[in-house]
């Protein structure tokens, strides 16, 4: 028992210390970029920042080639971690990389087809992206069969150095860009910008594999690459509709409306993107410790874990509500200027985007604990294709607020009726009990919100004194419904075991993922 104690705490300082660097990136990522983005749309241009967005969405779709082959082995890895006998999980996770290495050979020729396919039809009206695309696409096809390392890495749960290498990585990257911008290099100083950010931490985990696994390339097992596919499939299905879900906005808004119209969306939804990412880096750290859970634990235990972290999720996603609708019209003025401010409507209808899709996404990896694959793959692609479809539809009827419109369509009408329904029958509950079970932790959510999305319309001049007066009350308002439930809920036993291990981890010397695990 104490041995298995020891591996769950070594478990969670792995995932709270990765987190955490994760989200000291994030804020980095968010400070610098209130004057990066002015910055590059002076010295770039509203156009051609416009085109550098929507070249971003189409890297999204050509990853979907890889058929989730690469998308499923953190998780693979991680599941045979979680056997008992080491030599036999580690001759399985040598076999699994293996495997992956041959189909990504494969892979590599549709890739580079693929690329020049897209290179070569590309639209007219997009000229000037033509050869900072070309790059792009070259740097892609060379750094992808590195995807494999870092993915190994995440399953082994080796989140920290994942995360640093990530931060490195962005900094670097970030001045290569700054540096390339000022010698006048345009669109080709983003390029260089997005190779060093990506390059480096692909780079230091083909370091760190080697390092740590020096024979993994040595299994005799015989590699089951139907078997690896036919698991695969699904998780590429699910690809597919993250790119429908996630990857779409913009490249259909600079579509129907021109690039132009990409850069006031993508600034309105700046607060949005980049904090909506928060709940989430929780749940995308704590999967391999989930899917290890699943490997050693009974079905009690994952449904304990994993309502805890629905709520924190939920909870996350409330207070960024509440900041975000109060403070995104000043924000937006204060960075880029009013033109670059699509309204208020806009900003609700972001939000409530944001907090629709955090519910679905804590049902999707409640269930994704529980085997559903291929239910959540399905249901993921039906909701994808109804958001696209509602946002040709929207946007054409009412300008770009139907983007964030079709998306609240897709996840009211699709996801979250089957994912919920779901999630009720594993806990053995009706869904009116299981929704009745969250709706005290929602319905204070979803009344703060509507309090601050109000209060917000009486801000006619934007001024500083008056955001952080509201800003204040709205906050403390949430902190004084919400705290009670954390601190007595599901979360609290999770709170508490937090606060002592932030100490350790900021002393302690960094624990080999292998030898954490043995």
């Amino acid at each position: 028992m104490e041995v298995t104690d020891q591996h769950q705490m070594s478990r969670t300082e792995r995932v709270i210390g990765g987190t955490t660097i994760s989200y000291l990136h994030q804020a980095a990522v968010v400070l610098l970029g209130l004057w990066l983005t002015p910055f590059l749309l002076r010295r770039v241009g509203q156009h051609g920042y416009g085109l550098w967005l929507v070249a971003g969405q189409l890297l999204g779709y050509l990853t979907l080639l890889d058929l989730g082959v690469i998308a499923i082995l953190p998780r693979e890895i991680a599941f045979a971690s979680g056997r008992p006998d080491r030599q036999a999980a580690d001759e399985l996770i040598a076999s699994l990389v293996m495997q992956v290495r041959r189909i990504v050979r494969w892979q590599l020729p549709l890739l580079v087809l693929a690329c020049a396919i897209v290179w070569l039809f590309l639209p007219t009206a997009w000229e000037s992206l033509r050869w900072p695309l070309a790059l792009v696409f070259v740097a892609f096809v060379a750094m992808y069969p590195l995807r494999i390392l870092a993915a190994v890495l995440q399953g082994l749960q080796d989140l920290p150095f994942l995360a640093r290498t990530q931060l490195v990585g962005w900094a670097l990257g970030t001045i290569v860009t700054i540096a390339f911008v000022v010698a006048g290099a345009g669109i080709f100083a983003l390029v260089g910008g997005w190779i060093v950010t990506v390059g480096f931490p692909a780079v230091a985990a083909w370091w760190r594999v080697r390092r740590l696994l020096p024979s993994l390339s040595t299994s005799t097992s015989p590699p089951q690459i139907r078997e690896y596919f036919g698991r695969s499939i699904w998780v590429s299905v699910a690809q597919v509709a993250q790119v429908l879900l996630a990857g779409s906005d913009l490249l259909l808004l600079g579509q129907i409306l021109g690039p132009s119209a990409v850069v006031p969306y993508a600034c309105t939804g700046k607060l949005v993107t980049v904090f909506a990412n928060h709940p989430q880096l929780l749940m995308h750290a704590a999967q391999p410790a989930l899917t290890e859970l699943r490997a050693s634990q009974s079905k009690a235990r994952l449904a304990s874990v994993a309502t805890a972290l629905t709520q924190a999720m939920l909870m996350m996603s409330g207070a960024l509500v509440v900041v975000i609708l109060p403070a995104n019209h000043y924000f937006v003025n204060w960075w880029v200027g009013p033109a670059q401010y699509s309204g208020w409507l806009m900003t609700v209808a972001l939000t409530g985007m944001m907090l629709l899709r955090h519910w679905n996404v804590s049902t999707v990896y409640t269930l994704f604990c529980f085997g559903y694959e291929r239910q959540l793959s399905l249901t993921s692609l039906a909701d994808g294709i109804v958001t696209v479809a509602a946002t040709v539809l929207c946007v054409h009827m009412w300008g770009p607020v139907g983007a964030p419109l079709a998306s609240i369509i897709g996840v009211v009408t699709v996801s979250l009726p089957v994912n919920v329904r779901s999630v009720a029958h594993e806990m053995g509950l009706t869904v009116r009990a299981f929704v009745g079970s969250i709706a005290p932790l929602f319905i204070r959510i979803a009344a703060t919100g509507v309090a601050a999305a109000v209060a917000s319309t009486w801000l006619i001049e934007q001024t500083l004194v008056g955001v952080m007066l509201l800003l204040l009350s709205t906050t403390a308002l949430y902190a004084a419904m919400v705290l009670p439930l954390a601190l007595n809920g599901p979360v609290g036993p999770y709170l508490r075991m937090a606060l002592p291990i932030f100490g350790r981890s900021a002393a302690a010397p960094e624990v080999e993922p292998q030898a954490a695990t043995r």
